[in-house]
């Protein structure tokens, strides 16, 4: 079943698969169970959700809001994650803030650096 399949993902190509059958169940059948094993499954592994995040986000203009939704769930509060891939989109698209890159910027919270210096972001 695809739910013993999020257990086992363990490569790129794999974890694509379950990634996108979870959006397929999400935007087609509302619902929701799958997407949240899948958040559960990839984010419990730092690695996980780095490695697969970095490497998905690679094409970012071609993503749709809700799989960047759940990549924004996935991250959690590793959001360093998504600052490295933003940084990279940004130096290979000559600094050009597409909607996808708007998009992922105002969903950061930068939590990180409110805890940092609180008094900045009181």
């Amino acid at each position: 079943s695809l739910t013993e399949a999020v257990e086992a993902v363990n490569d790129f190509t794999n974890q694509l698969y379950v990634f996108e059958e979870a959006l397929f169940v999400l935007t087609r059948l509302k619902k929701r169970s799958l997407v949240d094993l899948v958040i559960k499954k990839f984010s419990s592994l730092l690695s996980c959700s780095r490695n697969f995040v970095t490497e998905y986000l690679r094409d970012l203009s071609s993503c749709s809001t809700t799989s960047l939704d759940v990549i924004m769930e996935i991250t959690g509060k590793e959001e360093d994650i998504l600052i490295r891939v933003l940084v990279n989109h940004l130096e290979n698209n000559k600094s050009v803030i597409d909607p996808n890159t708007r998009y992922l910027l105002e969903g950061l919270k930068f939590t990180s650096c409110r805890s940092a210096d609180k008094s900045l972001y009181g």
